[in-house]
């Protein structure tokens, strides 16, 4: 597609990131040049997120934009992204993850596996009604207490989705 639209392809080298650490407090990784990198959003995917960031990044400042290292350091390891995975409860552990295709509840259960090992916690989804949600709660009932999802039949806000969820306990609609 990229010769389609005359552009120049960008890809990330993944073999470049090494020293990878994930823990419930987040990640730490060198990729590339740039070593011990921070990183806190929760998840076992984010340092390869934090890869493609970099190469971009990389892309932009030989087009001249600078970007300081100290910036890029800063910037990954204030990153934050609501309802992706995210723990809104230590004890029991509750998460909120919009995962909402079978890559997205894949990674949830292999975050969850690698925090917590065979401990199950709690989860709330919300995914679009046009999507296998039954399919998708099975799947996360593997490593889940329970799973309170929400079918929703239109794209709803964050803060609608934790308005939605601040009275779930074991329920789904």
């Amino acid at each position: 597609r990229a010769a389609e639209l005359k552009s120049e392809l960008h890809t990330v080298d993944f073999n470049s990131l090494k020293n990878v650490s994930c823990d419930i407090s987040g990640s730490v990784f060198d990729f590339g040049d740039f070593k011990n990198l921070k990183i806190s959003a929760l998840g076992k995917y984010q340092p390869r997120n934090a890869a493609v960031a970099l190469t971009a990044i990389e892309v932009i400042k030989k087009g001249g934009l600078h970007i300081d290292k100290s910036s890029i350091y800063k910037g990954l390891e204030r990153f934050f992204l609501h309802a992706r995975f995210e723990q809104i409860c230590d004890n029991p552990p509750v998460f909120f993850d919009g995962s909402h295709n079978p890559h997205g509840v894949e990674s949830a259960i292999d975050s969850i596996k690698t925090y917590f090992g065979g401990q199950k916690v709690v989860l709330l989804t919300g995914v679009m009604a046009d999507k296998d949600y039954p399919e998708m709660t099975r799947q996360l009932s593997s490593v889940a207490d329970r799973v309170s999802r929400s079918a929703l039949p239109f794209r709803l806000p964050v803060a609608g989705c934790r308005q939605a969820y601040s009275f779930l306990r074991e329920t789904s609609s």
